[in-house]
């Protein structure tokens, strides 16, 4: 046989290797691709239960009406909260409601922290009320020329209660200690006095007609136990025929829930 037939040829053998690198090559490329793993997602931290979440800080606002007073004087504490569950007042007052007014009576200056307290922290303010001496000429001066009606429009101020309540509340009683340092004057102790009791228009009429009795009832008996004789004291009830503010908000019904003090007819043109 001829040794030449069994004989590799270096050449075919190149070809076949890359024949066959060949075919693997579009063998690979002729594979089904495999499922797409759809993409992953993160899910969005969740809070987890019972995670107590941030409470906002109590607001509050607070202002003195007026800022300055003669002695002997009164000045009205007015303030509004948001987001509180307790306010406190120095100055001897305690805790008081979220939003109100109160009448102070101070003999000197004085300053005044309202501290609001809520499940975000607390929030403070301090006013400070200057108090002056005034001499009784100034005083004299200051009023010479005024007819009674106006000197007791000046001195004498109407009382305000809480929704559906006769109750004396502190602010209320301040402001009755203030009207009867005038009304037991000498000067003044001849003054007869209508005592006015309102209300505001929710409820029947009915209802509030007895509300505003009970109301200036209360009033009179409070005077009368502070020294006022009784025989200058009328009561009469208007219930919510009277408003002094006659819109419908908070502010106005807290206006119209009074007892309003007004002079006797035949003395208010007295000089």
């Amino acid at each position: 046989m001829n040794s030449q037939l069994v004989t590799r040829n270096p050449r075919l053998t190149t070809s076949l290797r890359m024949v066959l690198i060949a075919l693997l090559f579009f063998a690979a490329c002729g594979k089904k691709p495999g499922p797409v793993r759809p993409p992953t997602t993160t899910a969005p931290p969740s809070t987890a239960p019972g995670t107590p979440t941030t409470a906002p800080p109590p607001e509050l606002e607070a202002r003195l009406e007026p800022e300055s007073i003669p002695s002997g004087e009164s000045a009205t504490l007015i303030w509004e909260t948001k987001n509180a569950e307790v306010v406190v007042i120095d100055q001897g007052i305690g805790e008081v409601d979220q939003s109100g007014r109160l009448k102070v009576f101070p003999m000197q200056t004085s300053r005044y922290r309202i501290v609001a307290v809520g499940p975000g922290g607390n929030t403070e303010k301090t006013l400070t009320l200057e108090v002056g001496k005034q001499t009784p000429s100034l005083r004299e001066e200051e009023l010479a020329g005024k007819t009674l009606a106006e000197r007791f429009s000046y001195f004498v101020k109407p009382v305000f209660f809480q929704y559906d309540s006769s109750e004396l509340g502190d602010e209320a009683k301040l402001t009755l200690d203030g009207n009867i340092r005038w009304l037991v004057l000498s000067e003044n102790k001849s003054l007869g006095i209508v005592l006015e009791g309102h209300t505001d228009e929710r409820g029947t009429a009915e209802y509030n007609l007895a509300l505003g009795d009970k109301r200036a009832q209360i009033v009179r008996a409070y005077l009368v136990e502070q020294g006022v004789d009784p025989s200058r004291l009328v009561t009469v009830s208007f219930g919510e025929e009277h408003p002094f503010d006659t819109r419908r908000t908070d502010q106005a019904y807290a206006l119209n829930r009074r007892v309003h003090f007004v002079l006797l007819e035949d003395q208010v043109k007295q000089p």
